[in-house]
């Protein structure tokens, strides 16, 4: 039981690590978006890519989402930050499910991976949901949950 606690606290380190390096820099570079000679056209581009990205880097979501519903509106702004955090979930999805079982299985016996996917069969769109808008937690679930190979359809409806 011990190694797949040692993987999920891994997993969990992934998006942690980058966002305790770099939280300032990004912080700062967000801020600087806040001038108004920036289009909203802009705006929505750089919105979508930093929140797709969230997955692999330290993004303050909540920093970005918030500038753009004070810059594009509260409906724009939010279907903008919904549609970059969606594909980001997507993105570590795919990757944690291609590329998660060999690192899995170095820390590992293949029995408790498999013990623990019927787990997060029955409970991981759940996980998925009372995780979503958690920070760090968000982004480790849906590692976790690629890592798990949760199907797609199951992952897809509560992102």
């Amino acid at each position: 039981m011990l190694r797949p606690i040692i993987v999920t606290s891994l997993l969990l380190l992934i998006p942690a690590i980058p966002f305790l390096l770099f939280h300032q820099q990004v912080t700062d570079w967000v801020e600087q978006w806040e001038d108004d000679r920036v289009t909203d056209g802009a705006i929505s581009t750089v919105v979508f890519a930093t929140l797709a990205s969230d997955i692999l880097l330290p993004v303050p979501s909540s920093a970005v989402c918030t500038l753009a519903g004070g810059r594009l509106g509260v409906g724009r702004g939010t279907f903008i930050s919904w549609l970059g955090m969606t594909v980001g979930a997507f993105v570590g999805y795919g990757l944690a499910r291609f590329f998660g079982v060999p690192i899995a299985r170095k820390f590992s016996k293949d029995r408790d991976l498999e013990d623990s996917r019927s787990s997060f069969q029955r409970w991981g769109p759940l996980v998925l949901i009372l995780t979503r808008g958690v920070p760090l937690l968000a982004e480790a679930t849906v590692l976790l949950m690629g890592l798990e190979r949760l199907s797609i359809v199951r992952f897809a409806l509560p992102v």
